[in-house]
């Protein structure tokens, strides 16, 4: 009886992961699992260094020469200008004057443009990582935590520039066409997008897990990051309130007791978004900036608002829908099974149903965003660096659901099942080297003609041949002496 017993619970998958000392069908295969691990780490690495050394030829595009201008009064001082005259929304605002404006006005020519776009990296790390730690990858050995630093982090960097740009391999258009090279060489895409949206997702993911809790320090952390959400701006904001007015209704309508201080810190959260949006709205910058687009062109009567939003509804759809199904998320999302797969194998404390949660949490905002995206073009103007912030959703979004299919495919025990996550983790790489070098190609090619002159990429990026670009590349060589003309 004994040795039946022990059989059978070296055959329990939950148990056969390392808690009984019975032999594991599948142990032989731990040795190269560990390898597979250390090869991707490698891989992801070598690729990180040599975008990142490539990125020393990003030169300013655009109106990064303008900001570098106003990043000569400093941290602080270019900010508050811009909060004055130009823009409230403050926490865009600040990012970029520190990012891109501080460097561009007293960087060295190799620097100055490639620090936002490591940091734009970094911020998409900590996504991946704060998603990583929200599902339990971080409880348990330190080797979850070596998992976090050595594999995700460079893998989270290549799967951001393969979702961008390996769309570029295929013969048909895609939405991030233009965004890859726009989020590659405007470094005001970066600073005002990518990297604030990181940060906020981030922490958004870490602190809902602790939104039921009664530690002021939570309700204070969500009402400054609501607010920090407010000042991003209308489209930022109003999208935010939408999804957690949807989160506290659920909450409601799932009944569950004891969720008191959850749904307060819901409702703090929303007051503070809207809070944020109100003091940006009211800034000397955003009013100035408003007398632009004060055109009139847009006009409701009472029976033309419901065409109006049945006509927004799908093209939102549509257009989230086209940054979700492209050739960089089937890239991508190949790339992460294969590292979910290995990942819960090596760490059974990961909760898979927690990363699928997150995926749909990130694809509900996503719609949000979108649908916000599109009403506050329909005020203002439309651009297609306005979905940046939306990409970085998409791809959080595909990237933590391609992690749970694969946490949920390492329940299947045998080799062909091994081999689907090798092939699936060999492709994904293979995707990536492609796409890194693409990258690094077209920003050295940049370089060679912005050396020479006005490097413009027609129908996405304008340089130094529009006039008032010009003038900020002119007065930018007075501040910064690398800008001077020979």
């Amino acid at each position: 009886m004994t040795a039946g017993k022990k059989e059978n619970l070296s055959r329990d998958p939950d148990l056969s992961s390392g808690s009984v000392d019975e032999p594991n069908p599948d142990s032989g295969n731990s040795y190269v699992e560990s390898r597979l691990l250390v090869v991707t780490a490698v891989i992801s690495w070598v690729l990180v260094i040599w975008v990142l050394n490539a990125s020393r030829f990003l030169r300013p595009v655009a109106d990064d020469y303008c900001i570098g201008v106003r990043g000569a009064q400093g941290p602080i001082g270019g900010f508050i200008q811009d909060y004055q005259t130009f823009s409230g929304f403050a926490t865009p605002s600040f990012l970029t004057n520190l990012f891109v404006g501080v460097p561009l006005a007293s960087g060295r020519l190799w620097m100055v443009s490639s620090i936002t776009f490591i940091v734009a990296a970094m911020t998409i790390s900590f996504l991946a990582a704060m998603i990583y730690r929200v599902s339990g990858g971080l409880s348990g050995l330190r080797r979850s935590l070596l998992l976090q630093s050595v594999v995700l982090a460079p893998v989270a960097i290549i799967s951001w520039w393969t979702f961008l740009w390996f769309p570029l391999e295929g013969e048909s258009e895609s939405p991030l066409d233009k965004l890859a090279i726009g989020l590659t060489h405007w470094q005001n895409l970066n600073s005002a997008y990518v990297i604030p949206t990181a940060l906020i997702l981030g922490l958004s993911i870490l602190l809902f897990q602790s939104l039921d809790s009664r530690s002021w320090w939570v309700t204070s952390a969500v009402a400054a990051l609501g607010i920090a959400t407010g000042l991003m701006g209308p489209t930022f904001g109003t999208a935010a309130i939408l999804f957690l007015s949807l989160i506290f209704c659920w909450s409601l309508l799932r009944g569950i007791r004891g969720k008191f201080k959850y749904r307060i810190n819901i409702v703090i959260a929303t007051f503070a978004v809207f809070l944020g949006l109100i003091v940006a709205y009211l800034s000397p910058g955003t009013q100035a900036r408003a007398s632009y687009y004060e055109t009139g062109e847009v006009q409701f009567a009472p029976n033309s608002l419901v065409g109006w939003i049945m006509g927004v509804l799908p093209e939102n759809l549509f257009l989230f829908g086209q940054l979700i199904f492209q050739w960089g998320s089937i890239a991508i999302l190949t790339l992460f099974l294969g590292i979910g797969f290995f990942a819960k194998r090596k760490n059974p404390s990961i909760r898979a149903n927690q990363m699928l949660n997150i995926s749909i949490g990130l694809v509900i905002f996503g719609v949000a965003l979108t649908t916000a995206t599109i009403i506050t073009d329909t005020f203002a103007y439309g651009a297609y660096w306005h979905s940046s912030s939306i990409t970085v959703v998409a791809f959080a979004a595909v990237a933590s659901f391609g992690a749970w299919a694969g946490a949920e495919l390492s329940r299947v025990r045998g080799v062909s099942v091994i081999n689907v996550a090798v092939l699936a983790l060999l492709i994904g790489l293979a995707a990536a080297v492609g796409s890194s070098l693409d990258l690094s190609t077209s920003i050295v090619e940049r370089e060679q003609s912005w050396a020479e002159g006005p490097a413009f990429i027609k129908g996405i990026i304008e340089d130094r041949e529009v006039p008032w670009i010009r003038e900020c590349a002119d007065q930018l060589g007075e501040v910064n002496s690398v800008f001077s003309a020979d």
